[in-house]
Order: structure tokens, then C-alpha cells, then sequence
């Protein structure tokens, strides 16, 4: 297995089209896939073009929040135009399938998308090692099951959901057969190697808990008995305030660092916590969260800092590369990272990018910001997040 992060920073995109096309025709080998995510600045449409033209394989392309990081032995940035997740591997079998949400039912449109990568990757019949995929904002617990349905519930999925500069839903997909802002996205990767995956977050829980008292779909409506609004208000010594009336309901900032957690399982221990990310007070007095939640979840407040998210990741992939067995090295990481979260380090992650990459010895790294985050717990169950990270390390 030969991996290979290919990084270009900046520029137009017709001088990033012309730098990747360098580094893609040095890297001495066909890919067998490329998993890829870019700044959606630059054309979506022009950057799939050329990938047709140039790898003979299976891709994936997908935007991610005001570029995506990258780091391959001394080339490394954490804000780059466009990254490459370059993997060749003879002995394994990988598809790509995408399929169009529209005004379809996502669960369908999951369906349809991994039954294509299946068939794609030669393997119909055979369960992968790992599902990796790119989705649309809004829907994600629902493409979730779509998945599941045909492939199960403990096969790993892992990726991040589609993400803009501005959240004005101006995130992209491109596979070799189409480009959109609505696909269903998913790679099936049937590796020879081993795996190791981990997925967490930078938060630690507080001692302040409470339960839903009422919710509808993504809208948290109230919280021990009172507007969720206010409870959470109150919980956080007024942290959103002054949101609470006016036009400029949006509380994304102010909810970053102090998330609502739901604890889903226990390893070893120690508590796994799913993140919920408020976004905006609702004119009803709720909250807007990027999950789903349901009546008598029981949530604790989480405490983040700048300082936890810029050394969580270090550890994520060090989670994830001691799963790997004693036998096998790493020599390729693939990471999602909230973009909520980068957002809230601002030039810290930069450190960030420094301790990942002081615990791996240069291998290629590539990682998205996202909106949206899927992974498992140590439970092997399937979850949609947000304010998450995730590490899937390739083993020798």
C-alpha cells in the first residue's frame, strides 16, 4: 500500500489545476482511489474535469470550510486550497457511488449511493472495511439509515458532512460521474491492510446536566420544562443573551466552547459524549441544533477551550494507530475536523497540525473541516455528530 497527501495553498484555480497535475503525474504510481477536499472557492466542475483526464480510478471530491489540511513528510499547511488522499493499493478493491438527494428521500438516496460504490468496487456481495462518505448538511442521521440498510449496522462509517466558508450552503461533490450540491457521496473501501479508527472530540463534561422535555426533529423546544432558549441561557451564565430577542438569533459562536453532550456508551470507563451544536434561537424560544434530538435525552453541559481542540486531535490519531495491530506501522492518516472547531482556534490550528503531526513522523495527513461529523464509539454504532473529530490510520 503506497499513500501520498498531495497539498497545493493557494492560488487561482487554473494555477492549482496546473500544480496538481504536476504532482499527480510524479507520484510514480496509479491510485487506486483519491479522496479529495478543496476550498469552494475554486470550480468544482474544473477540479473534476481534470481528475477524469489525469487518474484512472475512482474519486471523491468534496468542500471543506475555507480549505482543507494537508501534510506529507515537509510539505505540510493547515489551510490549503486543495488536498489529495492518494492510496494505491493492488490487492484491495474500492468504489466510489453518489446519488442525488433532491426531492427524493435521503434514506433512498444512501441506498442507491452504496449499492453503486459496491457494485463499483467489484465486490457487491462482500462487506468492506470501512465506508467512507461525504454528505449534504440536514439529513445526516437519516442518510445514516439509508446506509445501514443495505450494508448493516456495525460496518464503520467515518467522514464529515459538506461545508462552505460562510454556511450559505454553497458546499460542492464531484465523483468521476458527477458534480453537485445535494449527492449522497460514499467511498467503499475494501483494503489489504488493517485499519484503526477513532472518533472524539476536545470537550470535557461538566457536573451540569438536564433533560429534554420537548423536541422536534432538529428544533430543541424546551428543556426541564422551560424554553430551551433560557435554560441553556441560564446554564451558561448568560452566554446568549443577548440573542434571545432581535433579529440576529444565530448563537453559533457563542455555543462553540459549551456544546450540549449526550453520553451514548462506555468504554473502559470512561464516558463517550455526542456532541450537539446549538446555531440559532428559534422565534418559539427553542434552539436549532445540527442533530436530531428527541424528548428525555439527557444532555450535559460540555467545557471546551482553544487549548483542548488544538491537542485533541494529536491524541484522536494516536487513538486510532494503537487500534491498528502490534504487527502494523501507519503510513496514511485521513481526519475529520468540525469546522466549528477550527473556526474557534482561529490561528491555533496551525499547533494543531504541529502536535498531529509530532506524533506521526511526517506520514501523509489529510483532513477535512466540516459541518457535520460520522464515526463510531468503541460500541461499533454508526453516529452523526457535531464538533467532533475522527482518525482513520492505514496500516502496513
Amino acid at each position: 500500500m503506497k499513500i501520498n497527501a498531495i497539498t497545493v495553498e493557494h492560488g487561482t484555480t487554473e494555477a492549482i489545476i496546473a500544480d496538481m497535475s504536476n504532482q499527480l503525474q510524479s507520484l510514480g504510481y496509479t491510485p487506486s482511489l483519491v479522496i479529495g477536499y478543496f476550498n469552494t472557492e475554486h470550480s468544482v466542475n474544473a477540479l473534476r474535469e481534470t481528475l477524469v483526464n489525469l487518474v484512472d480510478c475512482p474519486f471523491m471530491l468534496t468542500s471543506s470550510c475555507s480549505g482543507a489540511l494537508g501534510s506529507d513528510g515537509d510539505k505540510y499547511a493547515s489551510k490549503n486550497d486543495l488536498v489529495l488522499f492518494c492510496l494505491e493499493d493492488s490487492e484491495g478493491h474500492y468504489g466510489v457511488g453518489v446519488a442525488s438527494i433532491g426531492k427524493s428521500d435521503p434514506q433512498q438516496a444512501a441506498q442507491q449511493a452504496l449499492l453503486n460504490a459496491l457494485e463499483n468496487s467489484g465486490l457487491e456481495y462482500e462487506s468492506p472495511a470501512l465506508i467512507w462518505c461525504a454528505l449534504p448538511p440536514g439529513e445526516e442521521e437519516a442518510i445514516l439509515a439509508g446506509f445501514a440498510d443495505i450494508a448493516g449496522s456495525k460496518i464503520p462509517v467515518f467522514g464529515g458532512s459538506g461545508a462552505d466558508n460562510d454556511i450559505s450552503g454553497n458546499w460542492q461533490f464531484a465523483s468521476r460521474e458527477q458534480s453537485g450540491s445535494d449527492l449522497v457521496m460514499v467511498s467503499v473501501l475494501h483494503t489489504s491492510k488493517p485499519l484503526g479508527m477513532s472518533y472524539s472530540s476536545g470537550y470535557k463534561p461538566s457536573d451540569k446536566t438536564c433533560k429534554v422535555t420537548e423536541a422536534h426533529g432538529r428544533e430543541l423546544t424546551s428543556i426541564n420544562g422551560q424554553s430551551a432558549a433560557d435554560y441553556y441561557d441560564a446554564l451558561t451564565g448568560g452566554s446568549i443573551s443577548a440573542k434571545l430577542e432581535g433579529d440576529d438569533r444565530s448563537v453559533l459562536a457563542e455555543t462553540t466552547l459549551s456544546p450540549l453532550g449526550h453520553e451514548v456508551s462506555i468504554s473502559h470507563g470512561v464516558p463517550e459524549y455526542l456532541l450537539s451544536h446549538p446555531s440559532d434561537v428559534t422565534e418559539q424560544g427553542g434552539l436549532s441544533l445540527f442533530t436530531e434530538v428527541s424528548a428525555d435525552t439527557e444532555f450535559t453541559l460540555m467545557e471546551g477551550s482553544v487549548e483542548s481542540l488544538a491537542v485533541r486531535a494529536e491524541k484522536v490519531v494516536a487513538n486510532a494507530i494503537e487500534l491498528l495491530p502490534i504487527s502494523s506501522e501507519p503510513v496514511g492518516v485521513l481526519m475529520i475536523y468540525c469546522a466549528g472547531c477550527m473556526l474557534a482556534i482561529g490561528d491555533e490550528v496551525d499547533t494543531m497540525l504541529g502536535h498531529v503531526r509530532k506524533g506521526i513522523d511526517g506520514i501523509p495527513v489529510v483532513a477535512a473541516y466540516t459541518f457535520g461529523e460520522q464515526g463510531q464509539f468503541l460500541d461499533k454504532q454508526n453516529r452523526h455528530g457535531n464538533l467532533m473529530i475522527s482518525a482513520v490510520v492505514f496500516g502496513s
